[in-house]
């Protein structure tokens, strides 16, 4: 009677003792698994570190071939430049008794070190100005002008110009020839304003109100007949509407419009406006200087 019950439960033990040691054998396969993985990956990082390592041996052994051998070379051509200079000072002092050629005379290094250095970092000590030997710097009229016209971008190209080593501006308007309380001290006060320079420097002064003073092109003309003139332009519907962003008042557009007839036009007689008609300017200007001289 108890047989069959007891046979029923022998074999659900033994079911639930496979199942847990089925599940006790895949922990302990994976989790050897893992760790053999984990010491594999951390070997082969090992044994890659160690093989960069070699090679960054073998980068400097070489470098420091390489560097010897260039030490070799440059102490090479010292000892045969040395060896022509003996031969020459030789030839000179059988030729001339009592006169022997100097090593700085001649240019040439009495160290073998100071040779290397002149060989690779001859183009390094090169200066980007140097200024003509024995001469002070002085103010000077300038060589060129930038005449105008403003809010065109003049501030911007004068700034880029000054960054070249050979070119120096004043750092502001001077407004000597359209303003009289200036022109009236004459060209010495306007010398006065101009920063100092060398004699191989290009001197530029910008006042943008030049290019529609009438007074501008001849006495510029009477200053330096050859002189350099810039003018910068731009679209003078976008030049305009950069000055009206210009004014303080609260309704600038009033102050260059105004109605003909019942029609909203451009106010005639208008600095803002009238500087905007380049073709009337480049008239005057042409007067006095060609456009042939651009090309001299």
């Amino acid at each position: 009677m108890w047989s069959p019950f007891l046979m029923r439960r022998h074999r659900f033990v033994a079911g639930w003792f496979a199942a847990l040691l089925c599940i006790v054998c895949l922990h302990l396969y994976f989790t050897f698994n893992t760790v053999e993985k984990s010491q594999t990956a951390g070997h082969r990082r090992k044994l890659k570190l160690q093989h960069e390592e070699k090679l960054q041996a073998e980068d400097r052994k070489n470098g420091d071939r390489i560097v010897a051998g260039e030490n070799q070379s440059a102490i090479k051509k010292y000892d045969q430049v040395q060896q022509s200079r003996k031969a020459s000072a030789e030839n000179n002092a059988h030729n001339r008794p009592g006169q022997q050629e100097s090593s700085h005379s001649s240019g040439l290094l009495s160290n073998p070190h100071e040779t290397q250095s002149a060989f690779t970092n001859g183009r390094k000590d090169r200066k980007l100005y140097e200024p003509p030997p024995n001469e002070s710097p002085s103010k000077r009229l300038p060589q060129a002008i930038m005449i105008g016209t403003g809010k065109c971008g003049t501030r911007a190209l004068l700034e880029y110009l000054g960054m070249h080593p050979y070119v120096v501006h004043a750092s502001r308007e001077v407004h000597f020839f359209d303003r009289d309380e200036n022109f009236d001290q004459g060209l010495g006060w306007y010398r006065a304003q101009m920063p100092t320079s060398y004699s191989n420097q290009v001197t530029i002064e910008k006042s943008p109100a030049y290019v529609e003073h009438e007074r501008s092109a001849p006495e510029i003309y009477k200053m330096n007949k050859t002189i350099r003139l810039i003018w910068v332009v731009k679209d003078p519907v976008v030049r305009l509407m950069s000055a009206v962003a210009l004014q303080q008042s609260a309704t600038p557009r009033h102050f260059y419009l105004e109605r003909i007839n019942g029609t909203l036009a451009i106010k005639k007689y208008n600095n803002a406006v009238n500087r905007g008609k380049y073709i009337v300017h480049l008239r005057k200007w042409l007067k006095f200087f060609p456009l042939s001289q651009a090309s001299q």
